[in-house]
């Protein structure tokens, strides 16, 4: 009868005892290759002023109030939501961006409608101010 030897099941292992002398092989090649710049240059960026607005657009301030539910205040104008509603509809400057205020604690429900109303009138941006 032949004897047969069992397979090792051990698997090759990887060796990694060169892996530091890799590391710092591109380590200093980088250092080496790579070129320090000491003197300062002018940067031609473009010159971009965030606090001026468009002349043809308008932003429109809408605020809810908690406390007065059904009524807001379009740039500070006290208005009802039917009266909201038809200011939007006959506004003389086209509405490209509205900035909404509300409170934390305001209705889910009047925001859902004012968003309807705002995607009926397609609003390019809407910008929602969150305050405590």
């Amino acid at each position: 009868m032949i004897k047969m030897r069992k397979r090792s099941k051990n698997t090759p292992t990887l060796s990694t005892a060169s892996l530091p002398d890799i590391v710092f092989i591109l380590l200093f090649f980088f250092m080496v290759a790579t070129h320090i710049r000491t003197e300062n240059t002018n940067a031609q960026l473009p010159k971009v002023d965030f606090a001026s607005q468009d002349k043809s657009s308008f932003i429109w301030k809408l605020a809810l109030d908690p406390k007065m539910p059904g009524y807001y205040f379009l740039n500070d104008q006290p208005l009802t939501a039917d009266e909201l509603t038809s200011k939007i509809k006959t506004a003389s400057v086209p509405m490209s961006t509205i900035q909404i205020y509300m409170d934390k604690k305001a209705p889910m429900k009047e925001l859902s409608q004012i968003k309807k109303l705002i995607a009926s009138h397609r609003i390019d941006k809407i910008q929602y101010m969150v305050y405590h």
